[in-house]
C-alpha cells in the first residue's frame, strides 16, 4: 500500500530526488500498519504504543534497501511486545 501511494501521490522525496522513498508513502505505511493491527482482534496494546511502533517501523523502512518485507514484520513485532 505504501508503495502504491508513494508512486502515485508521492511528491516529497526523503533523501534526494533520485530516491524512491517519499513522505507520503511513509505516512501510508504508518496508517495502514495501524489499521491492520486494529483489525486483528487479539492485539492488546495501547493505541499510543501502536502509533509509536508503526512510526518507528516506517522510519526503519525508509532506511532499508530491499529486504524490508522480511525484516519489518519482526521489527514491528518486537516493538509492540
Amino acid at each position: 500500500f505504501a508503495a502504491i501511494v508513494g508512486v502515485t501521490m508521492g511528491k516529497h522525496r526523503v533523501f534526494s530526488s533520485a530516491s524512491a522513498k517519499t513522505i507520503e508513502g511513509s505516512l501510508a505505511f504508518t496508517i495502514s500498519t495501524i489499521a491492520a493491527a486494529l483489525c486483528v482482534s487479539d492485539v492488546d496494546i495501547s493505541f499510543t504504543r501502536l502509533v509509536f511502533a508503526s512510526a518507528l517501523t516506517a522510519a526503519c523502512e525508509l532506511t532499508s534497501d530491499g529486504v524490508d518485507n522480511f525484516v519489518l514484520p519482526f521489527y514491528f513485532a518486537a516493538l509492540v511486545r
